[in-house]
């Protein structure tokens, strides 16, 4: 009799069991049913870990696209600032040209006009 007034029913065969060395059938079904949960736990954690590889694929591919479009909008604004200097640099050299053609002409009309007499 066990304290408490309760009889323990089937101990014998359980502690035989024990004390052989081999563990009791409640023992073998418990560790089958951690091993098959523990199977089930590395299947989830395997599923989770490649849902999770899929989405940093597709975050990494969004980036990439993201910069590279990024890069585009620089290199475009950059070639339009260019040819902007390129256009105002040509306007200023045809306004210097225009301007040495003037003084030039207005240095040989005033070299072909008759000078006044010195008297």
């Amino acid at each position: 009799m066990r304290e408490g007034g309760y009889e323990r029913t089937g101990g014998d065969a359980a502690t035989n069991s024990q004390e052989e060395g081999r563990p009791d059938t409640a023992t073998r079904h418990h560790s089958r049913k951690r091993r098959a949960r523990d199977a089930e736990r590395i299947e989830v954690y395997k599923r989770l870990q490649e849902e999770f590889n899929h989405a940093e694929d597709r975050r990494q591919e969004r980036e990439d696209a993201s910069l590279e479009k990024w890069m585009k909008m620089q290199q475009e604004a950059e070639e339009r600032h260019f040819r902007m200097l390129q256009e105002q640099q040509a306007a200023t050299n045809t306004m210097f040209m225009n301007f040495m053609q003037m003084f030039i002409q207005g240095m040989s009309q005033q070299s072909q006009a008759p000078h006044p007499a010195a008297s």
